[in-house]
């Protein structure tokens, strides 16, 4: 007998998105799924609505954006296979694998993108992956490709603030298109919702800093406390007498569609509603759980159970088509133009604290590797995180000789900003980034205008110069320091720079560097880097 799970496995493998996709991890879509029987049924009976002769018929459109058939096909469900062809048609693209890898090459630099580690370009709060995408539907492979199409993607908009979504939506795409196919996609809708000139009613996709996508909630909220009559009143007057903030219920709605509120059937179907109706699907789809959910909200008792209560019963839902027939049922034509003037806020000229990029090298570093210098490029100041790397010094080449690092900074512009890095017999990776050259101090301490200690290795964390402290670079012929506190500087390395010490209660409130109690390091490299 044929179980429901080698029925699953033969359909996406002969006849579903897997022939063009080797991403998806099927172990994590069975978690997913209502159960394996109702993911085939329901597969079926989308294929009886959506032939594919009729399939055929509605992609031979010019526009598919504009075609009334193709909305409606959406709203009627797009059986898996499909999705694909319709993503791309949706698009009319262009994926130039040719021009794909000169992209790749010129980010990446000759990098091994494997070995960049977790820190990419998230367009989030999060410092990792995991933070910024806890679901998703991906293998190993899968993980690796979306690390990629992030940076290639954050040089399409360097200067993104704050756009979850993105993450989100890649992944998803991974399921059913190839890496190059997902990146095309994905830098289409990127660049038409930051080049428009003003917003297509509200059909857009992405927001592109934090305070627009703030506007998205405000505006679900409103609009379903205006329009939905009883039901989006009364439930949200049940929120008021419990003191639960409405706003946070949509957040996480708006943010959590495509990763914790539904099942794996409603995402795929939620997925192309939101590709041709764009944020209109969100709005729909929030209305639609309130309506579904609304004796239930009007029951609870605690504002702590509010997000989680809706979240499972949501996830629970069995009839997705009766979900989303709620959801475009809901009036959002004058909506169309009371929020035409959400327009995206002009990022011009503007740096934030998620805009970075790979740094280029005139040299190789001996102490960085790559996983290194992406985490710490992501940690950086903003004035900081965008800017390359010049090695001036390296011991290994250049000697083991403070003096002669005096004599070579000299050719150099004084209020530059400058990196140096310690590397210890121990494997040990610290330094600092200053906004001076290493030049003399005439027996005392100078303050920079910035500095900041660095620790890269066992873990990456900046330490911000302590407002109160003005001992932070001693130059003299028998040693630099750096960080002066009551028992001694955060760094301090002697003449010969083969050895030192580091101490805490220092100017940066940063802890002892190494593993030594006493502070005492030996050192194995020690390079010097201009940023710029």
């Amino acid at each position: 007998m044929i179980s429901n799970e080698d029925v699953f496995e033969k359909q996406l493998l002969s006849e579903g998105w897997l022939n063009y996709s080797q991403y998806a991890n099927l172990d994590k879509i069975k978690l997913n799924l209502q159960s394996l029987k109702y993911f085939i049924n329901e597969e079926k009976t989308l294929e009886k609505y959506c032939t594919e002769k009729y399939f055929k018929h509605v992609l031979s459109k010019k526009d598919l954006s504009k075609s009334k058939n193709a909305k409606t096909l959406c709203r009627t469900g797009i059986p898996c296979k499909y999705i694909r062809e319709f993503l791309l048609k949706l698009y009319n693209l262009d994926c130039n694998e040719e021009a794909f890898k000169n992209k790749h090459s010129i980010i990446f630099r000759e990098r091994d993108p494997k070995q960049l580690g977790d820190f990419v370009p998230y367009f989030t709060e999060h410092d990792s992956l995991t933070e910024s995408l806890p679901v998703d539907f991906l293998n190993t492979e899968g993980i690796q490709a979306l690390k990629e199409i992030l940076w290639l993607l954050n040089s399409t908009v360097p200067l993104i603030e704050y756009s979850p979504m993105i993450i989100k939506i890649t992944s998803l795409f991974l399921i059913f298109c190839n890496k190059i196919e997902t990146y095309y996609i994905m830098n289409s809708l990127l660049e038409i919702n930051y080049n428009m000139e003003q917003t297509f009613k509200i059909r857009w996709h992405f927001r592109f800093t934090f305070v627009d996508n703030m506007k998205i909630i405000s505006s679900i909220k409103e609009a379903i406390r205006e329009i939905s009559g009883k039901s989006g009143k009364e439930t949200f007057d049940h929120f008021d007498k419990i003191n639960f903030p409405s706003e946070k219920l949509y957040e996480d709605m708006v943010f959590g569609f495509f990763l914790n509120y539904l099942n794996f059937e409603g995402i795929t179907r939620l997925l192309a509603f939101y590709m041709m109706e764009g944020v209109k699907s969100l709005y729909r789809l929030c209305y639609a759980i309130i309506k579904t959910h609304k004796t239930l909200i009007l029951n609870l008792k605690s504002p702590d159970d509010v997000i989680k209560t809706i979240r499972a019963k949501t996830k629970e839902i069995t009839d997705i088509t009766k979900l989303f027939n709620i959801a475009y049922s809901f009036k959002l034509t004058r909506y169309n133009n009371k929020y035409e003037f959400q327009k995206m806020t002009n990022n011009n000229g503007m740096l934030h604290k998620n805009s970075f990029h790979l740094p280029s090298f005139n040299k190789k570093s001996n102490i960085l590797k790559e996983g290194d210098i992406s985490e710490l490029w992501s940690k950086l100041p903003v004035n900081l995180k965008i800017k390359d790397a010049n090695l001036i010094y390296y011991t290994g080449e250049d000697g083991y000789s403070l003096s002669t690092i005096y004599s070579l900074t000299d050719k150099y512009v004084f209020e530059s900003d400058v990196m140096f890095l310690i590397e210890t017999l121990d494997d040990e990776v610290f330094g600092g980034i200053m906004s001076r050259m290493f030049k003399l101090t005439n027996g005392k301490y100078d303050r920079p205008l910035q500095s900041f200690c660095v620790s890269v290795r066992p873990y990456v964390k900046i330490y911000e110069q302590n407002k109160s402290c003005d001992d932070i670079i001693y130059c003299d012929s028998q040693c630099f320091m750096f960080g002066g506190g009551p028992k001694g500087p955060a760094i301090r390395v002697e003449k010969d720079l083969n050895s030192g010490y580091t101490y805490s209660e220092n100017g940066f409130d940063a802890p002892c560097l190494v593993k030594n109690k006493d502070g005492e390091f030996r050192i194995k490299n020690l390079e010097i880097f201009i940023l710029n």
